[in-house]
């Protein structure tokens, strides 16, 4: 099946004018942490020695950010996920957003988490430098904290325009099931003149911002792209199955 049209969209406008937003902060991010060596020792559990804590220095250095992320209210917003388990509840009074369509409980950061990690092989010129780790680790802790919204908020805010605008078709394809099912949704979701004016978008920002290798930052916003995509596939069978 074809990708539908979505032209006049309103809302749709609105969330692709968000995932535009998005895309200085990762390139700046991804681009900070290419200037550092890869610091495979961060990454591994005891590699660096941390007193009370059994995993790693980039664990640790995480878990703290996010905590702290959670006390200033941050994960009670539509869409900032948090990447651990068990955060505190907030220490401010701050006001929660919501979807257009409800709440969602997609969380796909430990995909992210690990994509995250693995593209570093591409990004970052291989070794360990001891003056690097605090740096390095802040700057994937940003990272992270921009790409994990970029598509988890943003799939779940284009799915809900798109399911709007076309329910009875998704609808459908969802409810007959079946292998192609999905392989389906994936085209209804896909708009390739949109794609290619991002990724075109991406690495003329890349060059711009003096990126040493922009085609690594193109290439890695393919993938976030595609996990874009995957959660408006999956916000699309959470919204079918409310409806039930």
């Amino acid at each position: 099946m074809a990708s539908l049209e979505y032209s006049g969209n309103v809302e749709l406008e609105k969330a692709r004018e968000y995932l535009r937003e998005m895309e200085d902060p990762i390139i700046i991010y991804l681009y900070a942490r290419s200037r550092y060596l890869k610091n495979d020792i961060v990454y591994e559990p005891g590699g660096i020695k941390v007193k009370d804590y059994k995993g790693s220095y980039f664990g640790h250095f995480f878990e703290k950010s996010q905590k702290l992320h959670a006390e200033m209210g941050r994960f009670k917003q539509a869409g900032e996920v948090p990447f651990i388990d068990d955060v505190p509840e907030p220490t401010v009074e701050r006001e929660s957003t919501h979807y257009l369509l409800g709440d969602s409980d997609i969380n796909i950061n430990d995909t992210i988490l690990g994509f995250y990690i693995g593209s570093l092989g591409f990004l970052c010129k291989p070794g360990n430098r001891s003056d690097q780790y605090g740096d390095a680790a802040d700057c994937d802790i940003h990272a992270l904290g921009s790409i994990s919204p970029r598509i988890i908020k943003g799939g779940v805010k284009v799915a809900d325009a798109k399911y709007s605008q076309h329910k009875e078709a998704f609808d459908y394809v969802v409810e007959t099931g079946g292998p192609g099912a999905q392989a389906a949704l994936m085209d209804m979701l896909t708009v390739h003149p949109q794609e290619v004016k991002v990724f075109n978008s991406v690495l003329e920002k890349a060059k711009n911002h003096g990126v040493r290798d922009p085609g690594a930052i193109h290439d890695a916003y393919k993938w976030i792209v595609h996990l874009t995509k995957d959660v408006q596939r999956r916000r699309l069978y959470e919204l079918y199955s409310r409806n039930l």
